[in-house]
């Protein structure tokens, strides 16, 4: 396998989203473990740079990793839905531009 496959791959399960069959994981799922997101993106970084130090390159916003309730998905959608772009949704919501682009994707405002 080529390493544009596997971070395809990797990058799908982070977005929650079977890299198979396109179906979008519960928000239950294994993949959706603020653990398992970590080590998926860790792994894309190894992948992407096989010989530099992978980990945090700063200090992460407050809910990083942490769940989604349902009022801050609703709240990200309103705020979606008036025009905010994804470094403002991230500001807002506390979270990484990745976090809000998956968790769009999630909600089925976005395509993957």
């Amino acid at each position: 396998m080529d390493r544009g496959t596997a971070v395809k791959i990797l990058k799908s399960l982070f977005d929650g989203i079977d890299p198979f069959t396109g179906e979008i994981y519960d928000r239950h799922s294994p993949y959706q473990h603020p653990d398992t997101l970590r080590a998926l993106s860790m792994a894309v970084e190894a992948i992407k740079r096989p010989n530099a130090s992978v980990g945090r390159r700063g200090e992460s916003p407050a809910k990083a990793g942490k769940p989604w309730t349902d009022d801050e998905d609703e709240a990200l959608v309103r705020a979606f839905e008036k025009g905010l772009d994804k470094s403002a949704l991230a500001r807002e919501h506390e979270r990484t531009r990745s976090a809000i682009r998956a968790r769009l994707i999630r909600l089925g405002k976005i395509s993957p």
